[in-house]
C-alpha cells in the first residue's frame, strides 16, 4: 500500500517504544478516530512516502499530502477535527515531575547489568544503553534549546557518546542533567512558560514543549522500570502512577 493509495484517510507513522507515538495512537482511538497504522519499521515505503510530502520524523498524522508532527497534540486535534483540552498542569509541578522522574530513571539504570546495556528493545533496533542515555537525553535536549533557541529532532535523539559504556555512567550523566534542571529553572524569570520556542514541529508556547518532555522522559522512565521488571530485577522506589497524572503518557509502558 502507498501514500497516494488512500488520499482522504488519516494516517499515523509510527514506530515501537515511541512515547508521543504511543500516545497518539491512543488518543486517536479513544476519540474514535479510524487511521491506517503504518509502523515505519516494517512498511517498505514509508520513509518515501513521508519524504514526498516534506515530514521527517515521527510520529507523523496524515490525510493526502498534509501532515501534522504529533509532538504537539494540540496540533492533531485541531488537524482531525477533535475539540478537546490538554489537562493544564502548571510549569513549576512539570519541573517538579520532571526532578522525580530524572531521580527515578537515574536509579532504573544503575540497575541494568552493564552485560545487558547492548540488548535491543522488543521489535526495535534501540538497544538498553540507547534507551538509558535518552530517558535524559530528552530534557537535555530541552535546555540546549533553551540557550540556542531551537529544539531540532537531530538534538533530541542525538546518541550516547563513547564514554557512556556503562549502567553506572549512564546514571550520572542523568544526575548531571537533573541538576541542570533544576539550576536552569531556579534561574529562569519566565516561570508562567508563555515563553515563545522554535522547535522541530513549530513554534511553541514553553509550557506546551515542558509538557511534551515530561511527558517523553516519563514514558521512557516507565520503559526502564518495566525492562527491570522483565529481567526479574524489582525496579527501586518505583514512581506512583499520580506521578504521570496530565502527562501526555501511554497506557502501556512498552508496546506489544
Amino acid at each position: 500500500m502507498t501514500l497516494q493509495a488512500k488520499q482522504d484517510d488519516i494516517r499515523v507513522y509510527w514506530q515501537p517504544h515511541c512515547s508521543s507515538c504511543a500516545f497518539v495512537k491512543q488518543y486517536l482511538t479513544k476519540h474514535q478516530i479510524p487511521f491506517e497504522s503504518i509502523n515505519v519499521l516494517e512498511h517498505k515505503t514509508a520513509y518515501q512516502d513521508m519524504a514526498r510530502i516534506g515530514a521527517k520524523s515521527v510520529p507523523l498524522v496524515a490525510r493526502g499530502d498534509r501532515f501534522v508532527y504529533a509532538q504537539s497534540i494540540a496540533d492533531v486535534a485541531a488537524f482531525v477535527g477533535i475539540k478537546d483540552n490538554v489537562v493544564n498542569v502548571s510549569p513549576q509541578a512539570l519541573i517538579d515531575r520532571m526532578d522525580s522522574i530524572l531521580a527515578a530513571s537515574a536509579r532504573y539504570a544503575r540497575q541494568i547489568p552493564d552485560a545487558k546495556l547492548g540488548e535491543n528493545m522488543p521489535n526495535r533496533p534501540r538497544s538498553y544503553r540507547v534507551l538509558a542515555h535518552h530517558a535524559f537525553r530528552v530534557v537535555d535536549a530541552f535546555l540546549d534549546s533553551v540557550d540556542r533557541e531551537v529544539l531540532t529532532y537531530e538534538s533530541l535523539t542525538r546518541e550516547p557518546t563513547p564514554d557512556l559504556v556503562s549502567s553506572a555512567r549512564i546514571a550520572s550523566y542523568g544526575d548531571e542533567v537533573r541538576k541542570r534542571l533544576r539550576d536552569w529553572w531556579n534561574g529562569w524569570p519566565h516561570k508562567r512558560g508563555e515563553f515563545v520556542m522554535k522547535t522541530y514541529y513549530g513554534a511553541k508556547p514553553m509550557s506546551e514543549v515542558l509538557l511534551r518532555t515530561a511527558s517523553h522522559a516519563g514514558q521512557h522512565s516507565r520503559q526502564l522500570a518495566e525492562i527491570l521488571s522483565r529481567m526479574n530485577i524489582a525496579p527501586d522506589r518505583p514512581l506512583p502512577e499520580s506521578t504521570y497524572d496530565g502527562l501526555l503518557i501511554a497506557e502501556q509502558a512498552l508496546d506489544n
